[in-house]
């Protein structure tokens, strides 16, 4: 499995109807990437074959969570993603032949309010799959499908998960009664809603499972082979600055400076080339280019545009390096991408790193978890 990209998710389903489950990685602001299994113990990259040239054209789209679903009851699998904060959601629609077009615009998929989650369900028990899209922004969609293909906001938003930051969702069956419920996360809170769908409205179950903070991840499955279904929550920082390689060429770091953080805050790093510095912030929209800054040996240079979360790389002739930091508090994500290698990269002042806190599971019982 060749190619890099920061995945924040990935999604388990098949392209190609051959029986071989392949897999998509979300590409988190990156281009992302579709594995399609040969049935023989590998895989092979084919996502410039799946693009209908959507990725190619918006690369950093904000890409969080997909999911597989059969969502035109034609036998073969299609992609839901969501999308944040960058940009519109995305419905890759399977030809049958192994390739997508990307039709979220025209079956009324598009607005997605800053998505962390995409997901299908059938609401209304029609046989047709239903669409959930809910994220960062103060609300949530649910739409029905309709006899036509395209999705109504028949029950719009403010039926379930609708708070802001909304950060993944799952379904489980929490009183092992044969059907799923839907369970929200916040930002290192879980769960944050917890709702029985069976009928609508929805019916608010939250008090029914174990609440937890410090939670990033979760994963669902029936540990102790009893039929029922347990958690098991992944603790620790929710998303710590840090600075890495992604490739001998390219370094990435996400920043979120707090009050008392260092003024030297940030990275350093060695290379004999030139370097481009590429800054977002979190609130970045589709709209809004990132500040991209070039500079040689010798210079300095910031993103001055955005005074509100700075970024500086400056040249350090005595240390023969390049000094990257944040002066003020904020949030930014960080590329910086050389004419040739890069060499001894620290980090300086990254203090927010993952909390030293055990998981939990929590099993389901015929008593409660």
């Amino acid at each position: 499995m060749t190619g890099f990209t920061e995945s924040w998710g990935a999604a388990i389903g098949d392209f190609n109807s051959d029986n071989c489950l392949d897999i998509f990685v979300n590409g988190h602001r990156d281009y992302p990437r579709a594995y399609r299994n040969t049935c023989t113990g590998t895989f092979e990259d084919v996502t410039y074959e799946m693009d209908d040239g959507t990725w190619i054209e918006l690369p950093q789209d904000d890409k969080h969570g997909a999911v597989f679903g059969d969502y035109d009851n034609d036998g073969d699998d299609d992609l839901f993603i969501g999308v944040s904060v960058t940009g519109d959601g995305q419905l890759w629609v399977n030809q049958g032949d192994g390739t997508f077009l990307e039709r979220a615009s025209e079956l009324n998929l598009r607005s997605d309010f800053a998505a962390r989650i995409a997901s299908f369900v059938d609401f209304n028990h029609d046989g047709k799959l239903d669409s959930i899209q809910m994220g960062l922004a103060p609300g949530s969609y649910f739409r029905y499908q309709n006899s036509f293909g395209t999705f109504s906001t028949q029950f719009g938003t403010g039926q379930a998960c609708n708070q802001e930051d909304i950060n993944f969702a799952h379904f489980i069956d929490i009183n092992d009664d044969g059907t799923l419920e839907l369970v929200c996360a916040a930002r290192g809170e879980w769960p944050y809603l917890a709702y029985d769908i069976t009928n609508i409205p929805f019916v608010d179950v939250t008090a029914s499972l174990p609440s937890l903070g410090n939670v990033n991840s979760v994963i669902v499955g029936d540990f102790d082979r009893n039929l029922r279904t347990d958690v098991l929550m992944i603790r620790g920082s929710t998303r710590p600055s840090g600075a890495a390689f992604a490739n001998s060429q390219r370094v990435e770091a996400w920043f979120a400076r707090n009050p008392g953080d260092p003024s030297n805050y940030g990275f350093n790093f060695q290379t004999g080339g030139s370097i481009t510095m590429t800054v977002w912030n979190r609130d970045l929209s589709r709209n809004e280019a990132p500040f991209v800054t070039n500079l040689n040996q010798g210079q300095s240079g910031c993103n001055s545009q955005f005074a509100d979360y700075q970024v500086c790389a400056t040249w350090n002739g005595g240390q023969n390096r390049w000094d990257v930091h944040m002066p003020d508090e904020g949030q930014a994500y960080i590329i910086i991408e050389s004419t040739q290698n890069i060499s001894n990269l620290n980090e300086v002042g990254l203090s927010n790193r993952d909390l030293p806190i055990p998981a939990r599971m929590y099993f389901n019982t015929a008593g409660g978890f």
